[in-house]
């Protein structure tokens, strides 16, 4: 017996040092038709973490000192993985020219649809964001059929009254690429003062089955200098959950596969659209800044390719307490993000703690140009486009 228990033991902690692994090269292996099931178990990489110090808790009691060696080492690549990130600056040493940026992912299938407007609004109001990247939201303009310019834009649905009584403006997108007649946006990017540009970037992918997606990249103006922000939404695995569904059964591969479809689908498109985004980025004259709904944990190819081009984490920099974003009555996962460009301060990083509008927390990012960044790159060309 004693046997049996030992080879169960040895075979567990394999399999959980197995997937620490995967989980841990999640970052670096981009989804593709073979390797796309690693990003699933990237996002229990936090989980699989506490599994080994655990393990290795157990091996010490053992005195089983090869594999205390072995569990070391992966939690020292843990340690890696989560060290590094300290605060930029000193927040109370903030200037007088800050931009408060709100992130937020407000779910159109969660909440009140009589009161969701106004309840917004109310917390717009407390929260009183510079600048709203908004996802699940859109934009309607008018596009005029020549110079092709637009002449009007405004928030639809429960984003209407965010500038119908606060005021916000929807900036108008500049070469859209749309004729004459209505464009939309998808998401929503609104500022409390007008700003210089809106582009509205659009993606099309072949082997999506909502084949349109979008990046909002927003020119704004802070401390005469200009900044690129850009909005996401990378794409989600769908509303439907295998454990909300009545017909999913855990021990039948039958009702596992349409989901297991979906998710390969979902994984290699998100992967498609990163890239896209990533060579914005890389092209855009002026720092960045990325916000948005990324579908991805910081484990994952995704935020891995996004905030590799050099962008801080502000969560990471300056964010405290609780970091997951998601879902709101069961906190297991940080998916939402801000991506800031070192030439700007990070000054604070606020999980706000609201459930009644969105399925996600939203999260508020105050920033600052660095102390020694130059006067001269104030003065920087019209990059409107």
């Amino acid at each position: 017996m004693r046997k049996v228990v030992s080879f169960v033991f040895w075979t567990l902690d394999a399999f959980v040092a197995g997937l620490f692994i995967l989980a841990w090269l999640g970052r670096h292996i981009r989804p593709d038709g073979v390797t796309w099931p690693i990003q699933l178990i990237a996002v229990g990489f936090p989980y699989l973490t506490v599994a080994v110090a655990l393990l290795l808790i157990v091996q010490l009691l053992r005195r089983k000192w090869r594999s205390v060696t072995v569990h070391a080492i992966l939690l020292a690549f843990a340690f890696v993985r989560y060290g590094g990130a300290s605060p930029s600056s000193d927040p109370s040493s903030a200037p007088s020219d800050t931009l408060s940026l709100l992130s937020y992912n407000v779910s159109p299938y969660y909440g009140d649809d009589d009161t969701k407007g106004r309840d917004l609004v109310s917390f717009v109001r407390s929260v009183q964001p510079d600048v709203m990247a908004l996802q699940e939201g859109a934009m309607v303009f008018v596009v005029d059929p020549s110079p092709r310019q637009t002449r009007g834009t405004h928030p639809l649905g429960h984003f209407a009254p965010l500038q119908d009584s606060l005021g916000y403006d929807a900036p108008l997108p500049t070469r859209s690429g749309a004729g004459a007649g209505l464009g939309h946006a998808r998401i929503a990017t609104l500022a409390r003062e007008m700003q210089p540009a809106m582009h509205v970037h659009t993606l099309r992918l072949r082997s999506a089955n909502d084949a349109l997606r979008q990046f909002v990249r927003l020119e704004y103006v802070l401390a005469n200098r200009r900044v690129a922000i850009y909005n996401t939404h990378l794409r989600s695995y769908g509303s439907e959950k295998p454990w909300s569904d009545t017909t999913f059964h855990a021990l039948s591969p039958r009702t596992w596969r349409p989901f297991l479809r979906r998710y390969r689908s979902s994984i290699i498109d998100r992967a498609i659209e990163t890239d896209t985004l990533r060579a914005l980025i890389e092209a855009d004259p002026l720092p960045v800044v990325v916000a948005g709904d990324f579908n991805s944990t910081m484990h994952n190819w995704s935020y891995s390719r996004i905030q590799g081009f050099g962008l801080d984490d502000a969560w990471r920099v300056q964010g405290q307490g609780r970091s997951a974003t998601y879902h709101v009555s069961a906190p297991i996962a940080r998916i939402d993000f801000v991506l800031v460009d070192p030439r700007l301060r990070v000054l604070s990083a606020e999980l706000i703690d609201e459930t009644a509008l969105s399925d996600h927390f939203p999260l508020l990012v105050r920033l600052a140009w660095k102390d020694d960044e130059s006067e001269t790159e104030s003065a920087l060309p019209d990059t409107t486009r």
